[in-house]
């Protein structure tokens, strides 16, 4: 094993153990965290179900359980392990999934939605554009408000700077926005130049939501709004239209027309189905593409 190579187990080590955040500034390794969890849960059911037993206290735990151990191991505690059954049975979770409508993190998904209802209610060139001041409160600030440099695709993703000028460049931040040419072009890196994100005390409890963005033009006009992260509710909700776009953007380069006509109508009956083998053949691993990782 080369010395590069102990630097990067030590990375997936430290990674894999506490989901560390220094990821999202380089490498691959971003792209497990979400499946960490899932896949910590698949490999527990596997040990009980072969007869692997474990302490029965994990939450209970007063000393080295999970939300003790997570916050701290205050006293009075910090939690409330009441909520661990709140809605059990009753409350479904799965209702209030939302749909990520920008392949980047979420807290920069309010400033593409300001930058995206300004473009519905003006004509904003970004040539003609002489500035763009986004205001963040703390937690947004510091997960995607540092300054940019050119890297890799991973923390391009992450970073305000760069998905907020190609918003204003190409009006999406989807897959085509992050190649390993676009992350350092001179046009792009222009545009990054003309931003200013800071952090706005007043904001720190606002979680994602209510993003103030203020595009000054050249010839001093000025626009600004308050972008909201979208969702299945609000005054601007994710539409099935909208999710229909998505998926339509995520398989064009690899199924026709016809066959997201076919998977859609499928899905759309899937309570009706008496057999689901055509859908689940559709999406067999072996009959989809190689996923591109963008050169990272």
């Amino acid at each position: 094993m080369s010395a590069e190579q102990c630097v990067d187990t030590l990375g997936h080590a430290g990674q894999q153990a506490a989901s560390l955040m220094f990821t999202h500034h380089g490498g691959m390794g971003k792209r497990m965290l979400a499946g960490q969890a899932a896949r910590a849960g698949v490999f527990g059911a596997l040990l009980a179900a072969n007869g692997y037993t474990n302490a029965p206290n994990v939450f209970e735990a007063e000393y080295g359980g999970f939300p003790a151990a997570h916050t701290g191991n205050r006293r009075p505690p910090a939690y409330d392990l009441s909520e661990l059954t709140r809605g059990l049975g009753t409350e479904w979770q799965s209702r209030g999934v939302n749909f990520k409508m920008w392949a980047c993190r979420v807290p920069n998904h309010a400033t593409l939605e300001a930058i995206r209802g300004l473009r519905k209610q003006h004509s904003i060139s970004a040539d003609d554009v002489a500035s763009m001041e986004i205001r963040l409160g703390k937690g947004s600030y510091q997960n995607v408000g540092w300054a940019y440099t050119p890297t890799t695709i991973t923390s391009a993703q992450l970073n305000i700077y760069y998905v907020s000028s190609l918003m204003l460049l190409e009006n999406d931040v989807f897959v085509d926005q992050f190649t390993g040419g676009k992350i350092s072009s001179p046009r792009v890196l222009d545009m990054i130049s003309r931003v200013r994100v800071m952090h706005d005390p007043s904001m720190d409890d606002n979680g994602y939501q209510g993003t103030p963005v203020k595009i000054t033009m050249r010839d001093g006009t000025v626009y600004e709004k308050i972008g909201q992260v979208r969702g299945p509710k609000g005054e601007d909700p994710i539409t099935r239209d909208d999710v229909l776009t998505k998926f339509r953007k995520m398989t064009a380069t690899f199924w026709p027309t016809a066959t997201q006509d076919r998977v859609i109508r499928l899905c759309d009956n899937l309570e009706n189905l008496d057999d689901t083998r055509e859908l689940l053949s559709m999406l067999e691993i072996e009959h989809l593409p190689p996923v591109d990782m963008g050169g990272e």
